[in-house]
């Protein structure tokens, strides 16, 4: 198998996934090409480098905000989406794309799968917006969220997220719901709606298994 595994790992990380996937890293590197991200934002930028160099599979080690990274940096090539496939390492504090498609939480078990080339089709919706002037394009595998759910993610404190896992997220919703109201308008060409809050999924879940709402 061919592939770029890019992790979004601290070294210095602790706790026992982080052990555990230490432990790991000598058999992935001897079957694959590492490369550790920097910051945020530079998951996506490998993920470009590595389909122009002509990786065929793409693996996102890290949580959910690693994989968006990841697949939009394959999709910021021209056709890059159907020569390259991603793949997923759950090590993230939520992992609900994981969750959406099956995939064990065990890296062991994960990496079977991977080494094995299993691969399913899924949808692939993408958003366009207007950033400081500029049409921007992001593809998203899970769910796409505009106002009260943006502006939590937003004031996501990631070194309170280090201590209290998914409890942080809960910290920067009650922040979000205490700041100033979005208002948000959503047409499907026949019909409006307005609200603080709007979610596109691609999937059941919300925030974990929590199944998602839908409306008529």
């Amino acid at each position: 198998m061919t592939c770029a595994h890019l992790r979004h790992f601290n070294p210095t990380a602790r706790g026992e996934k982080a052990k555990r996937f230490r432990r790991h890293l000598d058999t992935i590197a001897a079957e694959c090409a590492l490369k550790q991200t920097l910051a945020p934002g530079g998951a996506r930028s490998l993920a470009t480098e590595a389909v122009n160099e002509g990786f065929e599979t793409i693996v996102a080690a890290g949580g959910d905000g690693t994989l968006n990274e990841v697949l939009n940096g394959i999709g910021d090539v021209e056709g890059g989406l159907d020569r390259a496939r991603l793949g997923v390492l759950p090590l993230g504090t939520v992992n609900v794309f994981a969750k959406e498609i099956g995939l064990p939480m065990g890296l062991d078990a994960c990496w079977r799968i991977l080494r094995a080339g299993k691969e399913a089709r899924i949808d692939l919706p993408r958003v366009e917006y207007v950033l400081k002037g500029v049409l921007t394009r992001r593809y998203f595998a899970q769910l796409a969220g505009a106002g009260l759910d943006a502006r939590a993610i937003e004031l996501v404190d990631w070194e309170l997220k280090k201590k209290l896992g998914p409890l942080a997220y809960v910290w920067a919703g009650m922040a979000a719901l205490r700041g100033q109201a979005s208002q948000i308008t959503a047409v499907n060409g026949s019909r409006s709606a307005s609200g603080e809050l709007a979610l596109v999924g691609n999937g059941r879940f919300y925030g974990g298994r929590v199944p998602s709402l839908s409306a008529g």
